[in-house]
């Protein structure tokens, strides 16, 4: 499930080895996280409210599926001898209002990186009182969610008796070695939230610098805090009645739309950082926050000298030329590397002798493997700590890696230099993907670092559809034809497709064209330049298909629009309050060849078409050919760029327009001598 608790715990992992007085290696020990602060005795749920029970819709959205009625977490830094860990405890409820709640149904938790997950509990409350627990045995710990040829380890489950009027919740807890960077807490929700509640308790030689996004009071209520010998202050900030963050597209990030705290350590008294030779202060600067990070990266490299030596010896042998070594390396490390997709930065890697073992890396790991790699031939480079266009801003005054969601590498040469994201794996050498066109960076220098903006790239691949659809009389169909796949489709398209056996293969193709077309039986296929990652995808695709079709005894009415099509409007009804990003762009060209079955003719065309706004245009139109086909040309296009809310509108209009230009048909009739015969 998105959202909810699952949302709270993206980020609840880290290892930073920096904290070096707090955090040890001995702190990332499984068995440090896996007992040491399991529950003595089970705490009673939180009390469910008489509003709780007879809340029944949602202000101003009767229509809501569910309402998230709470979510909370409780935090608590304890140290054990030399080890110093962040105790975080997980509460999420919601009710169920009509038929479609039951999306709500499935539970993922996220297992995490250096973290641990434990004490999973959830149950169903029904509007009688009785309550259903899930069953021990069925929360599992499984690999979910395919993402770029991987998946992610979480704990999995389903509340029982799920139906409208019923509560649901669970909580559970994780350990998290990470004290500089506290997890950060989003008190928005997929749903609309009556009550969001974070609370952290900080010992009291420490000090944490918060930033709360669109908090209404971001100042906290504080409180003492003792367990034991643990002593400090508690924070807590509760926000209430906050409005969903749809899953719309283009939405800003949840970083901009919804209301988020994040915390990052400011001092801590009596520790000291080797990285920033300082004791007792943090990271106060960008300075300082790009030296903690270089420090934790170089360290990796410098230990692992040998293993990229030999590596980049393998990769460049017989090149001299230097962009001929930037490209060998820089493809290993894309390539040979299985990428483990997250979207965080922590300043630490595993060991480069591990990575070579498992051949997988996550981003900050790629970014080590080919800095090092390079290094290790002399080619001198940087790293950069990258703030993507789906993470969100760069917010100059707050001096924290939580802003970033990944690490690319800067190699200069002459007066610009070449940035490479090595987690985009089959791409062109040079290729900037969506997420860095234009985002903010830091980029770690000798002795501190600078931020800067990423070049931004204002050009869209182009996709293009070449399709004849042949129509039969009994109203099924056959679409045949080559989809060029180019630009930001087909670097996502190969990150599945390369790594896939020939059968995952088909499937893969089989559900792509069934998410983006019509449904129906895949009959042929053939891949071109797959490997050729200079040249756009090409997809030869039979496919036999019903629906297309309305039927009736002498005439057959023909769709227009096979492919990307908009069924409905994808901009809800409800008034827009946040502007469009429009950070990947699109561009689609269509061209579709209608040949009318033997005895049938076109005896009328839809008129042509145009539908525009601030946010992108397309066009539309068909035309008769001489040998009695009919050919339409569908062209769209959605430009890079921001769009500020008052033109919502107009866009929601020119979503109206394209709606009925791709309902539009074609009148396939039969001729006088074909009716004559079946007479």
């Amino acid at each position: 499930m998105r959202g909810g608790g699952a949302r709270f715990a993206r980020r609840g992992t880290a290892a930073l080895a920096a904290l070096a007085a707090l955090v040890t290696a001995g702190a990332l020990a499984e068995a440090f996280l896996g007992d040491a602060y399991a529950r003595e005795t089970v705490p009673p749920w939180p009390e469910i409210t008489p509003a709780e029970r007879d809340f029944k819709t949602v202000p101003g959205d009767p229509d809501a599926p569910a309402v998230i009625l709470r979510t909370s977490r409780d935090g608590r830094i304890f140290k054990r001898g030399s080890d110093t860990s962040n105790f975080l405890e997980y509460h999420w409820r919601l009710k169920i209002l009509n038929d479609r709640g039951a999306a709500y149904a499935e539970v993922q938790i996220p297992a995490g990186k250096y973290s641990r997950v434990s004490e999973v509990e959830g149950r169903t409350i029904r509007p009688d009182g009785t309550i259903i627990p899930v069953p021990e045995d069925q929360i599992f710990r499984k690999m979910v969610t395919r993402a770029r040829g991987y998946r992610e380890l979480a704990y999995v489950f389903h509340f029982p008796a799920v139906e409208p009027g019923v509560i649901v919740e669970y909580r559970y807890q994780r350990v998290v070695t990470s004290i500089a960077f506290i997890p950060p807490w989003s008190f928005s929700g997929p749903e609309y939230t009556l009550l969001s509640q974070v609370s952290q308790a900080v010992p009291q030689i420490a000090n944490y610098r918060v930033l709360c996004y669109h908090c209404p009071d971001p100042k906290p209520a504080q409180t003492p805090w003792r367990v034991g010998t643990d002593n400090g202050t508690r924070f807590e900030w509760t926000v209430r009645n906050l409005a969903p963050l749809r899953e719309e597209e283009w939405m800003p990030p949840d970083r901009v739309a919804g209301t988020r705290l994040e915390m990052v350590l400011q001092t801590w008294r009596g520790a000291y950082w080797a990285g920033i030779e300082r004791a007792d202060t943090f990271i106060n600067d960008w300075d300082t926050a790009a030296r903690f990070a270089a420090f934790g990266y170089q360290a990796v490299i410098k230990d692992g000298q040998g293993t990229l030596k030999s590596l980049a010896k393998d990769w460049t042998q017989g090149l001299t030329d230097k962009e001929a070594i930037v490209r060998a390396v820089a493809s290993h490390v894309q390539r040979d590397f299985r990428y483990l997709p997250g979207g965080d930065v922590y300043g630490t890697s595993r060991r480069i002798d591990d990575l070579a073992r498992d051949a997988s890396a996550d981003n900050e790991e790629k970014a080590v493997l080919l800095a090092g790699a390079l290094q290790a031939v002399g080619v001198k480079t940087s790293m950069a700590l990258v703030a993507g266009r789906d993470h969100g801003p760069l917010y100059d005054n707050f001096y924290s890696l939580t802003e970033f969601s990944h690490v690319i590498v800067f190699v200069p040469e002459g007066d610009v230099g070449r940035w490479i994201d090595p987690t985009v794996t089959w791409a062109p050498f040079g290729f900037l993907s969506w997420r860095d066109s234009g985002a903010g960076a830091l980029l770690l220098k000798p002795g501190g670092g600078t931020t800067v903006v990423l070049p931004q790239v204002t050009g869209v691949g182009l996709t293009r559809y070449d399709l004849t659809l042949r129509p039969r009389t009994d109203g099924s169909a056959e679409i045949e034809g080559t989809l060029f796949i180019d630009g930001e489709d087909a670097v996502e398209m190969r990150d599945d497709l390369i790594p896939a056996s020939e059968v995952e293969r088909h499937d893969m193709i089989r559900d792509w064209l069934r998410a983006h077309g019509p449904d129906g039986e895949l009959a042929d296929l053939s891949m071109e330049d797959l490997d050729d990652v200079d040249k756009p995808l090409r997809l030869k695709i039979r496919i036999l298909v019903r629906g297309l079709i309305t039927r009736t005894e002498d005439l057959l009415v023909v769709g227009t629009c096979l492919f990307d099509c908009y069924a409905r409007n994808p901009l809800s009804h409800g008034a827009r309050t946040l502007p469009f990003f429009v950070d990947r762009g699109r561009r689609r060209m269509e061209t579709v060849t209608i040949v009318p079955p033997e005895g049938f003719t076109a005896t009328a065309i839809p008129d042509p078409g145009t539908a525009s706004s601030a946010i992108g245009a397309m066009t539309f139109g068909c035309d008769r050919k001489d040998d009695g086909t009919v050919s339409c040309l569908r062209a769209f296009t959605l430009p890079r760029g921001r769009v500020p809310v008052g033109e919502a509108d107009g866009v929601r209009t020119m979503f109206d327009a394209i709606v009925e230009l791709d309902r539009s048909g074609i009148a396939l009739e039969a001729t006088p001598q074909a009716k004559e015969k079946t007479r």
